[in-house]
């Protein structure tokens, strides 16, 4: 993949991010969504995404190897992909967004320590805003 097709798909995944923290204030008036701690994330998963499509499973198993690993821009780039998925249930679209506050955190903190992958994923996501 070329540099150009990266970013591109880096400055997407940024908006689309944008407008899975604007859902996640939607339907639950006056609860506000906390980020999903990784020692929760696969029991999470599995329970929300149980009855879910063999392809929506593998994305979830991808996002939660991600978090597990701390690989913070790919988890970010999975769950993104994963909460724009049409169809998906309160349930499922509550977990997938908490655990992308979960990787969020994790992405400025590994940018925070010198991850310069984390840090360009951030400032796209600034220059998008």
């Amino acid at each position: 993949m070329n540099m150009a097709h990266f970013l591109n798909r880096r400055r997407v995944q940024a908006g689309l991010l944008a407008t899975v923290f604007c859902l996640a204030g939607c339907g639950k008036e006056g609860v506000s969504l906390t980020p999903l701690p990784v020692a929760q994330a696969q029991e999470a998963f599995d329970k929300a995404f149980k009855n879910a499509s063999a392809e929506t499973r593998l994305a979830v198993r991808d996002a939660v190897e991600a978090l597990k690993t701390t690989n913070s821009t790919k988890a970010v780039m999975v769950l993104q992909e994963l909460s724009a998925q049409s169809g998906l249930t309160p349930a499922q679209q509550e977990v997938a967004t908490r655990g992308l506050l979960t990787a969020n955190a994790m992405m400025q903190t590994a940018a925070a320590n010198g991850d310069h992958e984390a840090a360009e994923v951030i400032q796209i996501r600034r220059q998008n805003k």
